[in-house]
């Protein structure tokens, strides 16, 4: 049995058939701080259901966004009420960016599209900040602009994982958990 996937949307989408080729990918299509967590987890234990238990673990990657409550206290909840939905818990990985997909890039530091480095001087701490206006800043300064499904994916995918690991705490928590299934996550980071 292989894994599988459960995102917010297409950038997820595209960056996991990139790094962990041969995996389902399915988007729950609810992005936004406003989609209800309770929404989410019922439209993620439908798409766990169609899976028909064909794939271990199924990951599920969710961003904050803006809410209040912390990525670990959401991926907590969702936990918890997907159980509640007869999704066992250890069928599953919950993992929060804090707040988007964009902070695990920041984290990264990826070098851009014209050999440069994102940051001259990598962003310490990337979560729980605003990282699509942080990540757009940071490219008109290098004169290019981001969008999520085109450079936004290869960004993903030339960052230094490593570096995200020690720079974002909810990027570890993912890394941690999903490395052993995907090779190029693993040879990517030198771990």
């Amino acid at each position: 049995m292989g894994l599988a996937f459960i995102v917010d949307g297409q950038q997820e989408k595209l960056v996991l058939q990139r790094l962990c080729s041969g995996a389902p990918v399915r988007t729950t299509n609810l992005n936004g701080k406003d989609v209800r967590l309770a929404v989410i987890a019922k439209t993620v234990a439908t798409l766990i259901k169609l899976l028909k238990d064909r794939y271990f673990p199924v990951f599920i990657i969710v961003d904050r966004e803006g809410r209040v409550e912390t990525s670990q206290q959401i991926e907590s909840y969702l936990r918890t009420h997907l159980a509640g939905l007869g999704i066992p818990a250890e069928a599953i990985v919950v993992s929060v960016p804090d707040r988007m997909l964009e902070n695990w890039i920041i984290a990264g530091n990826p070098t851009c599209e014209n050999d440069q480095l994102l940051s001259d001087i990598p962003t310490p701490i990337s979560d729980g900040s605003n990282g699509k206006v942080l990540l757009k800043r940071l490219m008109r300064e290098k004169k290019m602009y981001y969008y999520e499904t085109g450079n936004g994916v290869e960004l993903f995918c030339k960052m230094d994982f490593r570096g995200a690991i020690s720079r974002s705490v909810s990027f570890g928590r993912l890394y941690e958990q999903i490395a052993p299934y995907c090779p190029k996550l693993r040879s990517s980071a030198g771990l």
